[in-house]
């Protein structure tokens, strides 16, 4: 439909009829439209139809089901091809009788309505073009939106993409110095060019704490970076949770001492295997581990526990808990979100949450499992994960019980 400088709207209607005066009649009923200038043009045969079509695109088809060179299904058919495949027809099939199996067929090759001639009334005919009309002229609108909602789609992923391609590149690009700066201060703190001072020695350990630091953030970029190109998968194993969160607090427990920590780690007996992407789970507890390591003053206790989670033993349940600074409520809903961080003020300390337990989150999502967070402001907080103990977990012969450390 077109507009026209009046500020009517322009409706351009083809009426295809081998019968004159029927043509004329359907024009005398569709010209009292109110309020719209209608243009007609008509036709007595379908390849006439097929090529005014083409060349003029009307608003609406009025077809008659009996035509001399094809019937009105076929005229349909064709009509469609012309349209494309999903794209809606505006046309109203007339046809001299009543028959339910046409009037289907009609509207299943696209026809938006069907009329019986003789039974029609010109308000009838009228108003079946108005609805076919107003029907096509929504359907491709929705059409339209969602092309264009695909294609704003598609540059979301071409950017998201490219931004993670950078990512990869500066991680990639960053990680080789720094591999070699740590190895430097390694030499320097072994002593193997000379003695050092105490200052000397303080000074490089925390240079190479920052390294240590920097190395775990590319570390989280890579991680990242696989997480949203759907490039990060699980190589599940079966595995004890227990002996991970073991084999985690061990090689933790010097960094836990040196702050004046007491860091412990309590696995439930006879917990069976279950199959798990090791690595990626380590990392979870490791993450967590560390978090709670960072923001427990010294003084404090860290306690990494390991069970059967649910009456029926449906998952294995790990919390990390510590006697930290602790998180307000209104935090908790959003701490596993990306780059999102808690304010420093004086009742909330700066934990520091960036990519670190969005990975956590999007890790234990790829077992099917949940994680979430407990705390309360100067008392300290817990944050637990669960992995399903699915049909593929299995109690391994000569699987050693857990104890408590």
């Amino acid at each position: 439909m077109k507009g026209t400088h009046s500020g009517q709207t322009r409706v351009h209607i083809l009426i295809v009829d081998a019968d004159p005066a029927d043509r004329e009649a359907s024009q005398r009923a569709i010209a009292g439209w109110p309020d719209r200038e209608t243009v007609f043009s008509d036709v007595d045969s379908a390849e006439e139809a097929l090529r005014l079509y083409r060349a003029e695109h009307p608003d609406c088809v009025v077809l008659d089901y009996q035509l001399p060179d094809r019937d009105g299904l076929e005229l349909l058919r064709a009509l469609q091809g012309e349209e494309g495949a999903s794209a809606p027809l505006p046309a109203v099939m007339l046809t001299g009788h009543g028959n339910e199996s046409v009037a289907a067929e009609a509207l299943k090759l696209g026809a938006q309505d069907y009329c019986v001639k003789g039974r029609i009334t010109p308000e009838g005919l009228r108003r079946a073009v108005a609805r076919a009309i107003e029907k096509v002229m929504m359907l491709r609108k929705i059409e339209e939106q969602r092309r264009e909602l695909e294609s704003a789609n598609r540059d979301l992923r071409r950017m998201n993409e490219e931004i993670w391609a950078w990512y990869r590149t500066l991680a990639h690009e960053l990680k080789t110095p720094l591999s070699s700066a740590r190895e430097l201060l390694a030499i320097q703190l072994d002593g193997l060019n000379g003695p050092l001072t105490e200052e000397q020695f303080q000074q490089l350990t925390l240079a190479k704490e920052s390294c240590n630091q920097m190395a775990v953030l590319i570390d989280d970029l890579f991680d990242a970076a696989r997480l949203d190109t759907g490039k990060m998968t699980i190589k599940a194993r079966p595995a004890s949770m227990g002996d991970m969160a073991s084999r985690v607090v061990n090689s933790m427990a010097a960094a836990a001492a040196d702050k004046g920590i007491h860091l412990k780690c309590e696995v439930e007996p006879g917990l069976p295997r279950i199959l798990v992407d090791e690595h990626l789970i380590t990392q979870v507890i490791t993450n967590l581990l560390n978090n709670a390591l960072k923001f427990t003053p010294k003084g404090g206790e860290v306690v990494v526990t390991v069970r059967a989670n649910g009456k029926r033993q449906e998952s294995i349940l790990v919390s990390v808990s510590d006697t930290g600074c602790g998180i307000e409520k209104d935090h908790l809903d959003r701490i596993f979100d990306r780059l999102y961080q808690t304010s420093s003020d004086g009742s909330l300390c700066n934990i520091g949450l960036g990519l670190g337990l969005a990975i956590c989150r999007e890790s234990v999502k790829l077992h099917n499992g949940e994680i979430w967070a407990e705390s309360e402001p100067v008392k300290g907080s817990t944050f637990s994960f669960t992995i399903p103990m699915s049909r593929g977990t299995e109690q391994l012969a000569g699987d050693a019980p857990g104890e408590s450390r």
